[in-house]
């Protein structure tokens, strides 16, 4: 096993720890829509059937989004 792993010249992997997830950028869209009552109940029964989480803590936010890109759609009438 190797202790140390680069990837493109930077160490990702040190003494079998994660030292970096480089520099990538995660994107994410900020849809803008009118909410539609049928489609947030259809949303809502497939994430209770479906999903071991629900709907209210499936956001992802804050350290989780690194070198955040968003793109800003407005589909409002």
């Amino acid at each position: 096993n190797a202790e140390h792993l680069f990837k493109a010249g930077v160490p990702v992997v040190k003494d079998h720890e994660i030292a970096s997830n480089g520099n990538k950028r995660t994107l994410w869209v900020n849809a803008k829509v009118d909410e539609n009552p049928q489609v947030m109940r259809d949303v809502k029964e497939k994430f209770l059937r479906y999903y071991t989480v629900t709907l209210n803590n499936y956001e992802v936010t804050g350290h989780y989004l690194p070198n955040p890109y968003v793109i800003e759609v407005d589909a409002t009438e």
